[in-house]
């Protein structure tokens, strides 16, 4: 039986990543600086030190640095085996880009996959999963609850993407209700606005989750489960 990891596990893998990169990328823009290079050539090398600590483990060793550490390896969900250079690039890059909303499938999907390992078809499990604590140790999820018809996926998907375009209207409103441009427009917010800032912001993110994992569920307006009658 393949082992998934709970989600706070690869959290924290991605957290340790996240410090290492940045990490890394300023250790070498210094050194390239102490050493006289810069422009373009001291960017390709922050490129290739990203290169090495993120696509190139995942491809030839299975896994990141963080993932190392806490237990955990990428793999291919068809062969199981270590996937490819060129997905594990798009996959880093797909990760990057989107940032945390890339794990909000994590929470719906029968394989625990995000935005970036559906893409790619690949899968985070644990590598020794007997040496975890039960708790520790997921199976696959039951996506959809017996004795309900749940609308099409596609469906589902569109009312997600309808939901969170409704959610960052509404954000929008908001901050030039409650903001002023210097803070709404150009981030420059000082005092209680700063609060309200963050406040709205949070808020966004627990609507964006919170709206992904309802609509996949079948319990909102437009994409809801209905009742076997049989």
């Amino acid at each position: 039986m393949i082992a998934y990891p709970r989600v706070s596990r690869r959290m924290q893998a991605f957290l340790i990543d996240g410090i290492l990169l940045s990490s890394g990328v300023a250790v070498t823009l210094i050194v390239a600086s102490a050493l006289g290079i810069q422009g373009i050539k001291a960017v390709s090398l922050a490129g290739l030190a990203v290169f090495l600590l993120e696509p190139a483990l995942v491809s030839f060793t299975g896994a990141t640095i963080g993932h190392h550490l806490l237990g955990l390896c990428v793999v291919n969900k068809s062969t199981l085996k270590n996937i490819t250079i060129f997905p594990a690039i798009v996959r880093f890059i797909v990760k990057f880009t989107l940032g945390l909303p890339s794990i909000i499938p994590i929470f719906t999907t029968r394989q625990y996959q995000a935005i970036h390992d559906l893409l790619v078809g690949s899968i985070v499990i644990l590598n020794h999963p007997e040496t975890f604590q039960t708790y520790e140790v997921l199976g696959e999820r039951d996506t959809e609850q017996l004795g309900y018809s749940y609308p099409p996926k596609i469906r589902r998907a569109i009312m997600t993407f309808l939901y969170n375009l409704a959610l960052f209207f509404i954000l929008e409103f908001v901050l030039e209700l409650f903001l002023s441009e210097k803070c709404a427009v150009y981030n420059q917010c000082r005092g209680p606005e700063t609060v309200v800032a963050y406040c709205l912001t949070l808020l966004w993110i627990a609507g964006v989750f919170a709206t992904a994992i309802l609509c996949w569920r079948g319990l909102l307006l437009g994409c809801r489960r209905t009742l076997d009658k049989n």
